[in-house]
C-alpha cells in the first residue's frame, strides 16, 4: 500500500486529499531556484534578456517571483475549471499544457543568447512539471 489516501466522490471519481496551496508554490519555487543556481552561480551563465527597459539580468528574486506566479496561475486555473467543468482534472491538464507551451514564447524570444533561452525554457518546463501535477491532484477527475 502506498500510504496515499483517496476518497471517492458520489460521481465515482477520485481525488487525493487536498494538498495545501503552499505546497504547489514552494515546490515551484524550489525547482526554479535549483535550476537557476546551476545555471548562474555554478555554470556561470549570464542570464540576460531584452525587456521593455533594455537588457535585464534574470536574478534570483525574479526567478522566485516568476515561479510563484506560475504556481498561483496553476492554482487559479484549477479553481476556474473546478467550477466550470464536469471533468475538471482533464480540462485543467489541457488548459495548463497549452499555457505552459505558450509560456515558452517569452524566454525563447527575449533571451539574448541560445544558452539563456535554454536555461529559461528549462525553468518554465520544470515549474510546469511540478506545479501542474500537484495542482491537478487537488481536482476531482
Amino acid at each position: 500500500m502506498s500510504g496515499t489516501a483517496r476518497s471517492t466522490l458520489s460521481t465515482g471519481s477520485t481525488v487525493s486529499p487536498s494538498r495545501p496551496a503552499w505546497v504547489v508554490l514552494a515546490a515551484s519555487v524550489a525547482v526554479a531556484v535549483a535550476i537557476w543556481v546551476v545555471a548562474a552561480p555554478l555554470a556561470g551563465a549570464d542570464l540576460l534578456v531584452d525587456s521593455l527597459v533594455g537588457r535585464m539580468e534574470v536574478d534570483l528574486p525574479s526567478v522566485a517571483l516568476g515561479s510563484v506566479i506560475g504556481g498561483f496561475g496553476a492554482l487559479a486555473v484549477g479553481r476556474i475549471v473546478r467550477r466550470l467543468s464536469s471533468s475538471p482534472r482533464r480540462h485543467f491538464l489541457v488548459a495548463t499544457g497549452v499555457i505552459l507551451a505558450l509560456s515558452l514564447i517569452g524566454p525563447a524570444t527575449t533571451a539574448l543568447t541560445t544558452a539563456t533561452a535554454l536555461w529559461l525554457c528549462s525553468m518554465h518546463l520544470a515549474v510546469g512539471a511540478v506545479a501542474i501535477p500537484l495542482a491537478a491532484g487537488r481536482l476531482p477527475e
